[in-house]
Order: C-alpha cells, then sequence, then structure tokens
C-alpha cells in the first residue's frame, strides 16, 4: 500500500507540502535509479525532472502492484525520456528511451 500511495503522490503533486522532486527522491526505488543512471553516464545536472509511476497488473479482484516505472526527462533531450522499469523490489529490469531521446548503450 505504502507504493501505491507514494507513486500517487508523485504522479498526482505534493503531499504535505512536498514538492515533486522531494517525494521522488524520497521513493523506495530511488537508490536503485540512481545507480541506474550512473551506469548510463548520466549526469544529474542533466535531469530536468524524474517521476515514479506504479506498474499494475490487473486481476478480477483489482489492480496488483507489480513494479515502478522512473520517467526521466532529460535537459539534452527535446523530445522523448529515459524510462527505467524496476520490480516492487526496486530490481533493475529494463531502460529504454522515447521520442527522439538518445542514451548511449540503450536501445529506444
Amino acid at each position: 500500500m505504502r507504493h501505491s500511495f507514494l507513486a500517487a503522490a508523485v504522479l498526482f503533486g505534493g503531499v504535505a507540502g512536498l514538492s515533486q522532486a522531494a517525494l521522488a527522491q524520497n521513493h523506495p526505488c530511488s537508490a536503485s535509479v540512481d545507480r541506474r543512471l550512473a551506469e548510463l553516464g548520466v549526469d544529474k545536472s542533466d535531469i530536468e525532472k524524474l517521476r515514479f509511476d506504479g506498474r499494475y497488473q490487473p486481476r478480477a479482484q483489482g489492480s496488483r502492484l507489480v513494479g515502478f516505472e522512473a520517467w526521466v526527462d532529460l535537459k539534452s533531450c527535446e523530445r522523448g525520456q529515459l524510462v527505467i522499469v524496476m520490480s516492487r523490489q526496486c530490481r533493475l529490469m529494463t531502460a529504454f528511451t522515447t521520442g527522439s531521446c538518445k542514451v548511449p548503450g540503450l536501445d529506444d
């Protein structure tokens, strides 16, 4: 439940006066995202915005949280984003770019 609350809070703005950046920094998967960004050679000064979204699997009894996606807006990408996909335990699964965004070492 905590994960879905944080994902919703990041998606819909601040909670108790926290900014979107502060919520993203306090997300349980922040360290995994930081590690992957470092592996890709992405400088923190290039990050314009970071948002976490929950990944849900639909079921007859309601949806179930299966993981998270970190959507990263980079200043160096005019159109598109870097997306980092993780499990519920923040294990890195894959990463890719959208639009015309290019990050060395990743498929788009």
